[in-house]
């Protein structure tokens, strides 16, 4: 060919798009797009839910690039790697789950997760990973549709650490099990005359299924089914401790300044004893706590089955507190036992009562002293009462019941403070707490968030939201509210 009229060639590279720049982390631009999307969908939501935290927002968003930094460092593995890991991975983690029932910590009244000292965690969160890809390794290679015998065993694997979670119990993630293995298979070429009759398996056992479960787990369903029936109600009783102290520890005075916290752990045989209840520590047996006896246990004292045990613990005092869920006239009487006979001089406490607000971690409050006195096991002061009449309370209103170790000069004052507390509280003419109010509760919230698109100089829509007429007079898509039906409201 005369080399005169050699076809031409571009030596310009072609032109490639963001698409092919991250094909080549192995990553796919559109779904990229949509994980990110939803992340900050989630941290609008979060900042609404958090009262406008931007902390709590800052520290999710962390999380959050962490996770897709994760992803992008996983992507990078072969198919074939993840194949050939996916049956270790599973092995490894349902013996994890094993451990959690013979060697788990307790915490908020169930049994999930491991703790070596330096790291505690949750085995069922890597078995969300672990189960797809267990599946899908097993069913690569196999004809389609998947055989009976190739389901039934799909099956084993998904239902045992779905049990194993269960009975942690965790019903949330075990669920989420049950699906990551279902939709595997389902993917894998499952028939529909399986699936039909697991869904008819399913309704068959849904009424034995639903009387097996928890109280809290059946609230957690009827609530999913109709969010209108969470009632949101709160908790009378709160088992807390205080935060803050000053002096060294032979000296110590724990600050009852509203600055409390939660006892955050909970379970049952607590200390190793018959003790059902909340603490500071469950792993490692550290007061303060808060719990029923289930049996009778002698400490000196003999508690009685039914009987609250309370002690305070070597950096917090304990709290009780009662929260007022009605206006009117407050008595309350009470008594606080020292009892336990251990530890010499040690073997004593202090005890108060107070009035305040609720607790606030970050603020606190200053009490009002109602009460209080010392108690040794015993002697005369072994057992201190109470009884208070007449208090003026309104809905939200506080009673703390504090118990500290006495400060003796010694540095073990914590021992040997374990007390029976016994308390009665009654509120006579009780006025439960007013109905919200539009121009008190709902005015100040419109004109804080809703009035700059729905208010004096701009109606969007043609609604106005400044007074209770316009909002149910409306703008073009009809009433804003509908008196006695919220779900066909549209505010």
């Amino acid at each position: 060919m005369n080399p005169l009229f050699q076809p031409l060639t571009s030596s310009r590279p072609p032109q490639q798009g963001l698409s092919d720049w991250f094909g080549r982390l192995h990553l796919d631009l559109l779904l990229l797009l949509l994980l990110t999307g939803v992340g900050a969908i989630g941290l609008v939501v979060l900042y609404s839910a958090s009262g406008h935290s931007m902390a709590t927002v800052i520290n999710q968003a962390e999380r959050l690039l962490l996770g897709l930094g994760v992803m992008t460092v996983a992507a990078q593995a072969t198919p074939e790697m993840y194949r050939a890991m996916a049956p270790w991975l599973y092995a490894v983690t349902t013996l994890l789950l094993v451990a959690v029932l013979v060697l788990g910590d307790h915490a908020k009244g169930a049994q999930r997760w491991l703790d070596f000292g330096v790291i505690r965690f949750q085995p069922s969160e890597f078995m969300k990973l672990a189960m797809p890809l267990c599946v899908a390794s097993f069913l690569h290679g196999r004809p389609l549709p998947p055989s009976p015998s190739t389901i039934l065993i799909t099956l084993a694997l998904i239902g045992t650490p779905t049990l194993l979670i269960a009975v942690q119990p965790d019903l949330g993630t075990a669920l989420l099990i049950v699906a990551a293995g279902g939709f595997a298979l389902y993917f894998g070429g499952l028939g529909y005359r399986w699936i039909l009759g697991a869904v008819v398996a399913l309704a068959a056992a849904a009424p034995i299924l639903w009387t097996r479960l928890h109280d809290y787990q059946r609230q957690r369903v009827l609530t999913f089914l109709d969010p209108e029936t969470d009632p949101l109600d709160e908790p009378v009783w709160h088992y807390l401790r205080t935060t803050r102290s000053e002096g060294p520890i032979g000296s110590r005075r724990w600050l009852r300044d509203g600055r409390y916290a939660p006892l955050a752990e909970g379970g049952d045989n607590l200390f190793g004893s018959p003790l059902d209840g909340w603490a500071y520590r469950v792993q490692g047996a550290l007061a303060p706590v808060v719990g029923k006896l289930t049996s009778r246990y002698e400490v000196g004292w003999v508690f009685e089955p039914g009987s609250i045990l309370v002690a305070p613990g070597p950096e917090h005092a304990v709290v009780v507190g009662w929260r007022s869920p009605v206006g009117g006239k407050l008595e309350i009487r009470g008594t606080v036992r020292h009892a336990q006979s251990c530890c010499g001089d040690n073997s004593r406490i202090r005890w108060y009562v107070e009035r305040g607000v609720a607790p606030n971690e970050a603020d606190g409050f200053e009490p009002i002293s109602l009460a209080g006195g010392e108690a040794d096991f015993g002697t005369p002061s072994e057992q201190g009462t109470f009884h208070l009449t007449g208090l003026d309370v309104r809905p939200d209103d506080f009673i703390y019941i504090v118990i500290d170790a006495l400060a003796d000069g010694t540095t073990t004052p914590h021992h040997g403070d374990g007390a029976q507390l016994d308390v009665t509280v009654t509120v006579s003419g009780a006025v439960p707490p007013s109905p919200p109010s539009f121009e008190r509760d709902v005015a100040p919230l419109l004109a804080a968030k809703c009035h700059e698109c729905h208010g004096e100089d701009t109606r969007e829509a043609k609604l106005d939201l400044r007074t209770l007429s316009e909002i149910l007079r409306g703008g073009e898509n009809g009433p804003a509210i509908i008196r006695g039906d919220v779900r066909g409201s549209l505010l």
